[in-house]
């Protein structure tokens, strides 16, 4: 979505004996890209307005993790909801966007996580 170009290394057509990328690859390619672009607008959000105490983890694939004292993890999960939702929004507009187009949770753990609700991110 944002422009970038990815190579995609072509394989051998059985069929035509042509060098051509696999269907599957040149399909997900964009679809990934745009993932990714997503995520890293998302965290140089978190980077340009910090929350005053997330300290950032790390990142997994579309997952942005981050340590709060338990007292703030609500706060902070919102705070997190909009800084992925304007990522979100810029890069795939807002028709595609709105509360709903981020989830985020908290808890002690990945097994134990809490939703934030929709409303209350809304509201933020």
């Amino acid at each position: 979505m944002l422009g970038w170009r990815r190579v995609v290394a072509p394989q051998k057509d059985d069929k035509t004996e042509r060098l051509t990328p696999k269907y599957t690859d040149r399909v997900n390619g964009p679809i990934q890209s745009t993932a990714g672009d997503i995520l890293y607008l998302a965290l140089t959000k978190m980077r340009e307005d910090l929350h005053p105490t997330a300290q950032f983890l790390m990142g997994v694939h579309d997952e942005i993790v981050l340590e709060v004292p338990e007292q703030n993890a609500e706060d902070a999960a919102l705070w997190l909801h909009a800084k992925m939702r304007e990522a979100f929004e810029e890069v795939l507009g807002p028709e595609l966007g709105g509360p709903e187009s981020v989830e985020v949770g908290y808890g002690p753990s990945w097994g134990e996580l809490k939703d934030v609700a929709i409303e209350t991110a809304n509201a933020a």
